[in-house]
């Protein structure tokens, strides 16, 4: 895959952490927007610098689904882009993301493992 220049991945995570920080969102929510962003961008060659914003937003929108209780919706994110984005573009990134990702959005994150360790027991306390 390409790889994303530091400018580019400066912008795209100031973007993340406004719209984070707009809908009161949770920091695995943001840690996996990232993980989405970078992994689009690694398995896509046809994403343009002007669409970042609506990559960003997009991601955003779908780990908002995951991770949060009560996430925004598409219309609150078209807000967010000052009218720039519709919610049908928002849609049809979302379905372009899920297919880079053959429809399986979740993998696992750093920020996970100290939650499993906490509660997976460990072997030596198993009594198998």
């Amino acid at each position: 895959g390409k790889t994303t220049s530091y400018p580019t991945k400066k912008w795209k995570i100031f973007i993340l952490l406004l719209g984070a920080q707009e809908f009161k969102l949770h920091r695995e929510t943001a840690h996996l927007t990232c993980n989405y962003i970078d992994r689009y961008l690694s398995a896509s060659t046809k994403t343009k610098k002007n669409q970042l914003q609506l990559l960003g937003v997009t991601s955003l929108f779908i780990a908002s689904k995951l991770e949060e209780i009560y996430p925004p919706n598409a219309k609150d994110f078209c807000a967010v882009t000052d009218g720039l984005y519709t919610i049908e573009d928002i849609h049809s990134m979302e379905l372009d993301i899920l297919k880079v990702f053959f429809f399986i959005p979740i993998s696992p994150l750093n920020i996970s493992f100290p939650i499993l360790n906490s509660i997976i027991p460990s072997s030596s306390s198993s009594s198998l």
